[in-house]
């Protein structure tokens, strides 16, 4: 296509003014378009160092602690891999709930090996007095109602409970890497969680957690959010990174009615995601959930939560001799508990799925790998109308 007079014109136009520009004033062009390359290319290279530097628009100001990549890098190349004394437990609990919860936290906790403590809403009573060496040392956490929000806050038992994360820090134990925020009707297998940390950078800010298995309650809250029942986890250096910005983030979110949502709202205000690791499980199930567990896909088991919520996961056994009993398990080889296996005996035509120190299942036929990973429903979903019912008791008893 020839083109026009009109477009020739006004081409040549453009050609001829520019090759009658002044020398020097091409000169100063070239040099200022230069420089505010160099400006824009120092911005982006402090940008992501420093993802929250003051040009970047957040709601408050933050700047993390100074430390450098290098630093990182060397000191995770220097230190030992991480173990069981790296890590401090936050479990949250009350002296209502505490009588017959601490079983399950017992269940799990070895003294003078685990690190943490329970905190409580307040001091221990005589009737828990001499508090037993079986479980963990307690806290009574920080008065929120000194918080200048109070008037506010839609739900001071959640407040209390995020509040613990600022709480724990403070207490200042020394050598820790990793911090767990956990229910008290929980269950930690703290071996495999060794070993799942341990393949995370500690000294970058990390959070790591698990969504719901049921798909409501993710898109009531979140499905980038470490459902804190389960538990979830963040590194030493980030919980100091926002040891000083979490009231902030109650004063920014008073409304919220869980603590888990608060936490992940604060969290994502600061740029940092969700790492999901798939064995923690917050059981937003009720019933049997032996379906469930005897389809546990290959991940190391982390925790399990809402065991008021259930039927025992044995039959013929209360839920704390069956807690107990699959502890016995773990203490075998809790890196393959209930990973699920599935194999064939073609001659004879049967299929097998085992749940290692859990379940065993055979059929006599041959059934595809991807039925058999599809867990049986053994368990009924989680009610909207009794997850009501449950958040009222609990808000009742001070859980």
């Amino acid at each position: 296509m020839t083109p026009s007079n009109d477009s020739t014109n006004s081409r040549s136009s453009v050609l001829q003014n520019y090759r009658a520009l002044p020398l020097g004033i091409l000169g100063r062009s070239i040099a200022v378009s230069g420089l505010v390359l160099l400006l824009f290319y120092a911005f982006l290279s402090k940008s992501q160092d420093n993802p929250f530097s003051d040009s970047v628009n957040l709601p408050f100001h933050f700047q993390w602690p100074a430390d450098s990549s290098s630093t990182r890098v060397h000191n995770t190349t220097m230190e030992s891999p991480t173990n069981i004394s790296h890590i401090g437990f936050i479990v949250i609990s009350s002296l209502n709930s505490w009588r017959w919860r601490k079983a399950y936290i017992e269940s799990w906790w070895r003294p003078n090996v685990t690190r943490g403590y329970v905190f409580m809403d307040k001091e221990p009573t005589q009737e828990f007095l001499p508090w037993p060496a079986s479980s963990p040392p307690f806290q009574v956490n920080a008065d929120i109602t000194k918080l200048r929000v109070f008037p506010r806050i839609a739900n001071p038992l959640q407040v209390r409970m995020f509040h613990s994360l600022l709480d724990m820090y403070r207490v200042g134990d020394k050598d820790l890497r990793w911090l767990i925020m956990c229910d008290d009707d929980s269950v930690m297998f703290v071996d495999n969680l060794v070993e799942v940390l341990g393949k995370y950078d500690h000294t970058k800010y990390q959070y790591i957690g698990g969504i719901s298995e049921c798909v409501k309650s993710n898109a009531d809250f979140s499905f980038d959010m470490g459902f804190g029942g389960a538990g979830y986890a963040v590194s030493y250096p980030f919980a100091q990174a926002i040891s000083t910005k979490l009231d902030d983030c109650i004063e920014r979110y008073p409304y919220l009615w869980v603590s888990d949502h608060m936490a992940q709202s604060c969290f994502a205000d600061l740029g940092i995601a969700l790492s999901i690791e798939k064995g923690i499980h917050q059981i937003d199930l009720h019933g049997d959930i032996s379906g469930f567990l005897s389809s546990h896909p290959q991940s190391p088991l982390l925790t399990l939560h809402h065991f008021d919520t259930i039927d025992p996961i044995f039959p013929k056994m209360d839920k704390f001799e069956a807690i107990r009993h699959i502890m016995k398990a773990a203490k075998v080889d809790q890196s393959r508990l209930a990973q699920q296996t599935i194999c064939y005996q073609r001659e004879s035509n049967w299929s097998f799925s085992v749940s290692w120190g859990y379940s065993a299942h055979i059929y006599e036929n041959i059934i595809p790998r991807s039925i058999l990973r599809k867990p049986l429903e053994t368990f009924r979903p989680w009610e909207m109308e009794r997850s009501r019912s449950i958040l009222h008791v609990q808000h009742t008893v001070g859980v």
